[in-house]
């Protein structure tokens, strides 16, 4: 059984987190997925292009 996410808060900028994609995020997430981006590592238009509710700091 595969577990996808409802939402992700970016809140540290880590290395590895750093290297993810907007692409990446999404493959585990649900059909409707929420970036909350505290740390401002993704772009917001990109974000909504790439169909996340986006919200950042």
């Amino acid at each position: 059984m595969e577990i996808k996410m409802d939402g992700v808060i970016v809140a540290v900028a880590h290395d590895e987190f750093k290297k993810m994609k907007l692409e990446d995020v999404k493959k585990f997430m649900n059909d409707k997925p929420v970036l909350i981006d505290i740390r401002g590592m993704f772009d917001e238009a990109a974000s909504k292009g790439n169909g996340f509710y986006y919200k950042g700091l």
